[in-house]
């Protein structure tokens, strides 16, 4: 079976590559039949020198199992520079807990209102976790569930907006990330967003936020970036909302809401090395890998109560269907 699988394979491959030598030998008027008995006579041989020594013969890896993949994966990580901003490489704790008897339980719901049986060590590892990280982060309130930042951040729209409510979003061009915005990612499909950019020196431009906060008068002013090297002056841009809501008379927990992505300085917050935006934004948002090392999950963040029910259930029932243990344990 795997002989006749590797014969279609090679067979396949190796009659994508005549065509062309078919038609180079056309324009030397050689006959057809000739053209096609060299062609494919060439294209083997072509095809064998490629998958040899260009690629490897990677098509044997369809016959590796899935240990021996990851074994070259992490050969490859441990041998090569990473520097790619949103990955990391986590502790041994953490990758133990990612592979333990936690991948067995289903834990819909929260702590003490769970829709399956047998989850009290379950609410004890969550609780634990809520703790920690509000410590962490000197934060009243936390929700650990997000499988991600993006469905942590599309938890937040859900919570505080209704479809087609504009928002205010850093342009990824200037910096930004997919999911303040652009057109290709749910938030550009389901809100109106307008952006705001950097100046000619790469500076993020306040000026600019604090004009078109004015001029469309959005409902969420997202702030973060995933690609912009200066610190975010949350205290200013909190400044800015502050005299926006005082000019046009909106009360406290009123729109427009103000919303921090750090996933991306989350590490940094945690070690007290940049600002910490729980102190400024109504909600924050990040990833527990990137520079926290964790294992892959998201967090939302918030101190006043008038946000807990609403971004709960954003992320369960309406976000997030199923909770992953492990990611609790950041």
């Amino acid at each position: 079976m795997k002989e006749g699988y590797k014969f279609i394979l090679y067979l396949v491959r190796w009659q994508l590559s005549t065509p062309i030598l078919a038609l180079c030998l056309n324009l030397l008027n050689f006959n057809t039949v000739v053209n096609t008995i060299i062609a494919n006579l060439i294209g083997g041989i072509i095809f064998f020198w490629v998958d040899k020594f260009i690629f490897k013969g990677g098509y044997k890896m369809i016959e590796k199992s899935y240990e021996s993949i990851i074994a070259l994966e992490q050969q490859r990580q441990n041998h090569n520079v990473e520097l790619i901003a949103s990955e990391n490489f986590p502790s041994q704790r953490v990758l133990n807990a990612c592979g333990s008897i936690l991948t067995n339980k289903y834990a819909e719901g929260y702590s003490g209102k769970r829709y399956y049986g047998g989850c009290q060590y379950i609410d004890m590892i969550e609780t634990k976790a809520i703790e920690d990280v509000c410590k962490l982060f000197d934060c009243n309130f936390a929700n650990v569930q997000p499988h991600c930042g993006s469905s942590a951040n599309q938890a937040v729209y859900r919570a505080l907006l209704n479809h087609g409510d504009t928002v205010l979003g850093m342009d990824l061009g200037a910096g930004g990330h997919l999911t303040h915005g652009h057109k290709m990612s749910f938030s550009g499909q389901d809100y109106n967003i307008i952006s705001y950019g950097v100046d000619e020196n790469g500076i993020l431009n306040y000026a600019d936020l604090e004009s078109k906060l004015y001029e469309y008068n959005p409902k969420l002013v997202i702030v973060g970036a995933s690609s912009y090297s200066q610190i975010i002056h949350y205290d200013k841009i909190f400044d800015i909302i502050q005299k926006y809501k005082l000019d046009k008379m909106i009360g406290h927990n009123e729109p427009p809401y103000f919303m921090v992505d750090m996933a991306h300085v989350a590490g940094l917050v945690a070690g007290h090395q940049h600002p910490n935006p729980c102190k400024w934004a109504d909600v924050v948002t990040s990833t527990t890998h990137k520079t926290l090392r964790g294992p892959r999950g998201g967090l939302i963040l918030w101190n006043d109560d008038f946000f807990t029910k609403k971004i709960n259930s954003a992320v369960f029932p309406r976000n997030t269907r199923r909770s992953i243990r492990t990611y609790y344990m950041c």
